[in-house]
């Protein structure tokens, strides 16, 4: 039977079929994937705890920009960062999963007192007054432990991300892990336990004689890195909170959140200089939105407008903001 021109270029070894399918759904999908509420919000309606501000390379500006929406093209995942970002949590919710299924056999491995793997949803914490919200990988009660410790996890490759200078002792964590993690343990510490452990924490809790009430406020957290080509391989940073950090950071929050509320901008860091630099050098709201509204003198938020459609059509800030403010209004109202 005659070969086709394709059926010889795969025989040849020139065309692999299925490996370039696979390659054009991730982009596929990508383009078209509409769900903006990963965790039951839309996503740009609130500041997050994976940006919480660093204080030493922190951009208000950034943050108030987030809000507003930003399409994906200014930021595209590729294809390969999407897989690496599948892979990481394949892994944790491996992990995870036998944590959680664990501790439903025996008592001896603590209690996962948060939204186990395969849940819609991970634990979420909103903090109403910083307009943040986070959702934790895990909240464990370690055995013998009076408290809840927060884990999250970060897959690394050996060298490329520094995987084996960790394990050496060479490295520490990365400093915008550690600020996450902060924000996850100071957020569980300041929300009580009867607001977020599960039904089904309390009642292994309760066959183990422990009151949710008699557990101490979440102070501590583990950042666990795993090797990605040998998941088994861990190296875990224990992290104290920092409530001087926290409250620092949440006062730049705060800051943020009052200017957009007026519909200012935040100024821009270091007066507008060293664009090269942290944190503008990577920054994808730089070049089409950030740096141009800077050399206009653009102050207020509606003033964006051109710039952000002349980028991308559809991207309308003022409904954006809107969206930002209704959200929080109506959280007010469901707290009051």
């Amino acid at each position: 039977m005659a070969l086709s021109f394709i059926e010889l270029a795969v025989r040849l070894g020139a065309y692999a079929p299925m490996s370039s399918l696979i390659e054009a759904a991730y982009r596929v999908v990508e383009e078209h994937d509409l769900d903006d509420r990963p965790h039951g919000e839309v996503w740009h309606t609130s500041f997050h705890a994976s940006s919480l501000p660093i204080l030493e390379r922190s951009c208000d500006r950034a943050l108030a920009l987030g809000l507003l929406n930003p399409p994906d093209s200014l930021d595209p995942i590729t294809p390969m960062g999407r897989q690496i970002m599948d892979a990481g949590k394949d892994a944790e919710d491996r992990m995870f999963g036998r944590l959680h299924r664990a501790t439903q056999l025996v008592s001896w491995l603590g209690v996962l007192l948060t939204e186990p793997p395969g849940s819609e949803y991970q634990t979420n914490f909103t903090m109403h007054d910083f307009w943040l919200s986070g959702n934790t990988d895990g909240i464990h009660l370690p055995p013998g432990w009076n408290r809840g410790h927060v884990c999250d996890t970060k897959g690394k490759d050996n060298e490329r991300n520094h995987f084996n200078e960790m394990a050496r002792g060479e490295r520490g964590p990365e400093p915008e892990h550690v600020a996450q993690i902060q924000a996850y343990i100071n957020m569980a510490h300041e929300t009580p336990y009867e607001e977020w452990v599960t039904l089904e924490a309390r009642m292994l809790l309760d066959a183990m004689g422990i009151r949710l009430s008699a557990l101490e406020p979440v102070e501590t957290g583990s950042l666990l890195y795993f090797n990605r080509a040998r998941p088994h391989l861990r190296v875990e940073f224990v992290i104290e909170r920092d409530k001087e950090g926290w409250q620092r950071a949440t006062g730049i929050l705060q800051d943020v959140r009052d200017r957009f509320i007026q519909g200012d901008l935040p100024p821009m860091p270091f007066g507008g200089k060293g664009w090269s630099e942290d944190p503008c050098a990577w920054c994808a709201l730089k070049k089409h939105i950030c740096k141009p509204a800077h050399q206009q003198g653009l102050e207020r938020i509606e003033d964006l407008d051109p710039l952000a459609r002349a980028f991308d059509p559809c991207w309308d800030v003022m409904s954006a903001r809107e969206a930002v403010l209704a959200r929080w209004e109506t959280e007010e109202r469901k707290a009051a």
